[in-house]
């Protein structure tokens, strides 16, 4: 099922990312380049830091050594990772002067980024949700399905945020 919903998602995502492009290629000179186009490298940063702290906890999950709260410390901080990101691309791009109400650029930029909230939420709710069955002692070693299942939703929500920051800061690389 979490396969389903992650191919709906980046089906979703590439929609936005065409619709992006799309109207950029129809009127450019609308376009402006954003100001802060340094944040998307820090922004990217935290979603891979959050990509690498999955995989980490993956790891940890499989090795026999560590103890039950260990998979799951590294799921929370990458859960923290991904909202601290989205919180400094929300704001940081409010910043920017370019609104979803004065151009198709900002609309479709907001867009994007409501889109990555959406997403975030889950995350939350996954994570808040190992835990609890983390301290339940319901989280089975070495491979767990509900352990697999959020580390695939994190996996796929910090890749999708990293490619939207990059994209709605990067490009147009001049208007």
């Amino acid at each position: 099922a979490i396969i389903c919903v992650l191919v709906v998602a980046g089906m979703m995502f590439a929609m936005a990312v065409f619709s992006y492009l799309f109207l950029y290629g129809i009127h450019p000179d609308f376009w402006a380049v954003p100001t802060e186009r340094w944040w998307a490298l820090p922004i990217a940063g935290a979603y891979g830091s959050a990509a690498l702290l999955v995989l980490y906890g993956w790891r940890l999950i499989a090795r026999k050594g560590s103890t039950n709260w260990s998979p799951t410390a590294a799921i929370l901080f990458a859960c923290f990772f991904i909202t601290v990101a989205l919180a400094t691309d929300w704001f940081s791009w409010q910043a920017q002067g370019i609104g979803p109400e004065l151009t198709s650029q900002g609309a479709m930029s907001h867009a994007m980024l409501a889109l990555q909230g959406q997403l975030v939420a889950v995350v939350l709710l996954m994570g808040l949700y190992l835990a609890a069955r983390t301290a339940r002692g319901l989280v089975t070693r070495p491979r767990n399905t509900t352990f697999d299942v959020v580390c695939l939703f994190l996996l796929y929500t910090s890749a999708q945020g990293a490619a939207t920051a990059l994209l709605i800061r990067l490009f147009p690389v001049s208007a």
